[in-house]
């Protein structure tokens, strides 16, 4: 029998949590709109059960825009000090990976290697340190 799949085991946990009684629960939306909103009906749903609910989210005007009432009533926590945007973040066609002719796709990798440290401070990636 095969292990169960990651499809799977996020449905349980949900199943799991919506069960238990009055449990704070923090749910990550990712980092475009569209991760944002599919999660409202699982914040929505914890609502609806009893549970605390807190909605993180990067602390930028983009994202804020997105719900500026919030989530019914789940706290919005905003994570981070810098205002960014990802059209400034990661702009110019190095970045496009998916649409990169294959024979430039291993000097970006390269390249990603050896910025690796400075690429970890920008505002995207320095959000880890507000979580601990």
């Amino acid at each position: 029998m095969a292990a169960p799949g990651p499809l799977y085991c996020l449905t349980m946990f949900s199943v799991l949590a919506l069960a238990a009684n009055g449990k704070h629960v923090a749910v990550f939306g990712g980092m475009m709109r569209s991760h944002h909103l599919t999660v409202v009906p699982l914040i929505e749903g914890l609502l609806e059960h009893g549970h605390d609910v807190s909605f993180v989210v990067p602390n930028t005007t983009e994202h804020r825009s997105y719900f500026p009432k919030g989530v019914d009533s789940a706290t919005m926590v905003f994570l981070g000090t810098e205002d960014w945007a990802f059209d400034t973040l990661f702009s110019g066609p190095e970045y496009d990976f998916k649409n990169l002719p294959w024979y430039k796709k291993p000097l970006l990798f390269a390249k990603e290697l050896s910025t690796y440290r400075s690429t970890l401070g920008l505002p995207l990636f320095s959000l880890h340190d507000q979580l601990g």
